[in-house]
Protein backbone atom coordinates (compact mmCIF):
# COMPACT_ATOMS: atom_id res chain seq x y z
CA UNK A 1 0.00 0.00 0.00
CA UNK A 2 1.47 3.29 -1.18
CA UNK A 3 1.63 6.41 1.26
CA UNK A 4 -1.60 8.06 -0.99
CA UNK A 5 -3.59 5.09 -0.29
CA UNK A 6 -2.62 4.57 3.16
CA UNK A 7 -3.51 8.58 3.84
CA UNK A 8 -6.79 8.19 1.62
CA UNK A 9 -7.66 5.18 3.69
CA UNK A 10 -7.23 7.38 6.99
CA UNK A 11 -9.28 10.04 5.60
CA UNK A 12 -11.91 7.23 4.72
CA UNK A 13 -11.68 6.12 8.41
CA UNK A 14 -11.84 9.35 10.19
CA UNK A 15 -14.76 10.54 8.13
CA UNK A 16 -16.87 7.47 9.31
CA UNK A 17 -15.44 8.48 12.88
CA UNK A 18 -17.30 11.49 12.45
CA UNK A 19 -20.36 10.64 10.98
CA UNK A 20 -21.10 8.71 14.51
CA UNK A 21 -20.65 11.71 16.74
CA UNK A 22 -20.66 15.74 16.84
CA UNK A 23 -19.75 16.33 20.20
CA UNK A 24 -16.03 17.53 19.42
CA UNK A 25 -15.89 19.89 22.29
CA UNK A 26 -19.70 21.57 22.05
CA UNK A 27 -22.10 21.59 25.03
CA UNK A 28 -25.04 19.04 24.86
CA UNK A 29 -27.48 21.46 23.76
CA UNK A 30 -25.30 22.22 20.93
CA UNK A 31 -25.48 18.53 19.51
CA UNK A 32 -27.70 17.38 16.56
CA UNK A 33 -30.26 15.26 18.43
CA UNK A 34 -30.30 11.97 16.28
CA UNK A 35 -26.23 12.10 16.57
CA UNK A 36 -26.29 12.65 20.19
CA UNK A 37 -25.72 9.01 21.75
CA UNK A 38 -22.55 7.97 20.43
CA UNK A 39 -18.86 8.35 21.58
CA UNK A 40 -16.55 7.85 18.58
CA UNK A 41 -15.56 11.73 18.14
CA UNK A 42 -14.92 12.52 21.40
CA UNK A 43 -12.26 9.26 21.30
CA UNK A 44 -11.25 10.65 17.90
CA UNK A 45 -10.67 14.35 18.87
CA UNK A 46 -9.29 13.07 22.33
CA UNK A 47 -6.41 11.31 20.40
CA UNK A 48 -5.42 13.69 18.20
CA UNK A 49 -4.28 17.53 18.61
CA UNK A 50 -6.70 19.88 17.73
CA UNK A 51 -4.36 21.75 14.99
CA UNK A 52 -3.07 18.44 12.92
CA UNK A 53 -3.99 17.97 9.43
CA UNK A 54 -6.49 15.29 10.01
CA UNK A 55 -8.01 16.42 12.96
CA UNK A 56 -8.96 19.96 11.10
CA UNK A 57 -9.93 18.28 8.23
CA UNK A 58 -12.31 15.86 10.10
CA UNK A 59 -13.38 18.72 12.14
CA UNK A 60 -14.51 20.62 8.64
CA UNK A 61 -16.09 17.72 7.48
CA UNK A 62 -18.25 17.33 10.36
CA UNK A 63 -19.32 21.57 10.46
CA UNK A 64 -20.88 20.57 6.98
CA UNK A 65 -22.67 17.74 7.73
CA UNK A 66 -24.10 19.15 11.16
CA UNK A 67 -25.23 22.39 8.98
CA UNK A 68 -26.81 20.13 6.20
CA UNK A 69 -28.33 18.61 9.07
CA UNK A 70 -29.71 21.78 10.26
CA UNK A 71 -27.36 22.47 13.13
CA UNK A 72 -26.08 25.82 11.32
CA UNK A 73 -24.98 26.91 15.32
CA UNK A 74 -22.64 23.81 15.50
CA UNK A 75 -21.57 24.48 12.44
CA UNK A 76 -20.51 27.89 12.94
CA UNK A 77 -18.59 26.74 16.29
CA UNK A 78 -16.77 24.19 14.28
CA UNK A 79 -15.52 25.56 11.12
CA UNK A 80 -14.31 28.54 13.18
CA UNK A 81 -11.86 26.14 15.15
CA UNK A 82 -11.00 25.25 11.90
CA UNK A 83 -9.56 28.51 10.73
CA UNK A 84 -8.43 30.07 14.16
CA UNK A 85 -6.42 26.76 13.93
CA UNK A 86 -4.48 27.55 11.01
CA UNK A 87 -1.70 29.70 12.74
CA UNK A 88 -0.43 30.65 9.23
CA UNK A 89 -0.64 27.24 7.45
CA UNK A 90 -2.55 28.31 4.39
CA UNK A 91 -4.33 25.00 4.65
CA UNK A 92 -7.04 24.08 2.13
CA UNK A 93 -8.92 22.66 4.89
CA UNK A 94 -8.91 26.13 6.58
CA UNK A 95 -9.92 27.86 3.41
CA UNK A 96 -12.75 25.02 2.76
CA UNK A 97 -13.66 26.25 6.76
CA UNK A 98 -14.31 29.86 5.52
CA UNK A 99 -16.31 28.80 2.72
CA UNK A 100 -18.40 27.12 5.34
CA UNK A 101 -18.63 29.74 8.02
CA UNK A 102 -20.69 31.51 4.67
CA UNK A 103 -22.69 28.50 4.29
CA UNK A 104 -23.78 29.03 7.89
CA UNK A 105 -25.08 33.04 7.08
CA UNK A 106 -26.49 32.11 4.01
CA UNK A 107 -28.59 29.53 6.28
CA UNK A 108 -28.69 32.07 8.27
CA UNK A 109 -30.62 34.48 6.05
CA UNK A 110 -27.58 37.06 6.34
CA UNK A 111 -25.94 38.06 2.85
CA UNK A 112 -23.70 40.67 4.07
CA UNK A 113 -21.79 38.27 6.42
CA UNK A 114 -21.91 35.68 3.72
CA UNK A 115 -20.29 37.57 0.92
CA UNK A 116 -17.72 38.64 4.05
CA UNK A 117 -17.13 35.19 4.56
CA UNK A 118 -17.05 33.73 1.33
CA UNK A 119 -14.50 36.56 -0.01
CA UNK A 120 -12.07 35.45 3.07
CA UNK A 121 -12.63 31.85 1.49
CA UNK A 122 -11.35 33.01 -1.74
CA UNK A 123 -8.18 34.42 -0.63
CA UNK A 124 -7.45 31.85 1.44
CA UNK A 125 -8.29 29.30 -1.59
CA UNK A 126 -5.69 31.92 -3.55
CA UNK A 127 -3.10 31.30 -0.73
CA UNK A 128 -3.25 27.65 0.35
CA UNK A 129 -0.22 25.78 0.19
CA UNK A 130 0.46 22.59 0.45
CA UNK A 131 -2.45 19.40 -0.29
CA UNK A 132 -5.35 20.83 -2.54
CA UNK A 133 -7.81 19.00 -4.66
CA UNK A 134 -8.39 21.61 -7.42
CA UNK A 135 -12.07 20.53 -7.55
CA UNK A 136 -12.20 22.56 -4.34
CA UNK A 137 -11.86 25.67 -5.77
CA UNK A 138 -15.30 25.34 -8.41
CA UNK A 139 -16.40 24.71 -4.78
CA UNK A 140 -15.51 28.06 -3.18
CA UNK A 141 -16.41 29.90 -6.30
CA UNK A 142 -19.91 28.38 -6.55
CA UNK A 143 -20.46 29.39 -2.74
CA UNK A 144 -19.39 33.02 -3.63
CA UNK A 145 -21.80 32.93 -6.38
CA UNK A 146 -24.50 32.04 -3.89
CA UNK A 147 -23.82 34.58 -1.29
CA UNK A 148 -23.58 37.23 -4.10
CA UNK A 149 -26.80 36.29 -5.34
CA UNK A 150 -28.57 36.21 -1.85
CA UNK A 151 -27.04 39.85 -1.26
CA UNK A 152 -28.27 40.87 -5.16
CA UNK A 153 -25.47 41.39 -6.50
CA UNK A 154 -26.28 39.67 -9.93
CA UNK A 155 -24.11 40.57 -12.01
CA UNK A 156 -20.94 39.15 -9.63
CA UNK A 157 -22.90 36.35 -8.70
CA UNK A 158 -23.35 35.39 -12.57
CA UNK A 159 -19.15 36.14 -12.97
CA UNK A 160 -18.31 33.33 -10.08
CA UNK A 161 -21.10 31.23 -11.31
CA UNK A 162 -19.26 31.03 -14.62
CA UNK A 163 -15.96 30.94 -13.09
CA UNK A 164 -17.06 27.78 -11.45
CA UNK A 165 -18.46 26.54 -14.39
CA UNK A 166 -15.33 26.29 -16.08
CA UNK A 167 -13.74 25.12 -13.14
CA UNK A 168 -15.94 22.31 -13.06
CA UNK A 169 -16.30 21.51 -16.59
CA UNK A 170 -12.30 21.45 -16.84
CA UNK A 171 -11.84 19.06 -13.47
CA UNK A 172 -15.05 16.96 -13.14
CA UNK A 173 -16.73 14.48 -15.14
CA UNK A 174 -19.13 15.81 -17.55
CA UNK A 175 -22.23 14.86 -15.15
CA UNK A 176 -21.17 15.74 -12.00
CA UNK A 177 -23.35 17.67 -9.71
CA UNK A 178 -20.75 20.79 -9.55
CA UNK A 179 -21.78 21.75 -13.48
CA UNK A 180 -25.62 21.27 -13.08
CA UNK A 181 -24.84 23.23 -9.71
CA UNK A 182 -23.01 26.14 -11.41
CA UNK A 183 -25.28 26.41 -14.57
CA UNK A 184 -28.41 26.69 -12.39
CA UNK A 185 -26.41 29.94 -10.02
CA UNK A 186 -25.55 31.33 -13.73
CA UNK A 187 -29.43 30.83 -14.69
CA UNK A 188 -31.15 32.38 -11.41
CA UNK A 189 -28.08 35.43 -11.07
CA UNK A 190 -29.14 35.77 -15.23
Amino acid sequence: MTNRERGTRAAREADVALCTDGRLGLEPADWASPLSDSSAMPAYAANDPASSEPRLRATKRWARFLLQHGAPDAAHTLFTQVVDQDAGRALAFTAMAQTGLAQVALAKDDPGAAVQAAAEAMQRWASVRGFRDVRMGAYVERVQAQALLADGQRDAARQAAQDALAQSLCYDAPGAASIAEARALGARAS
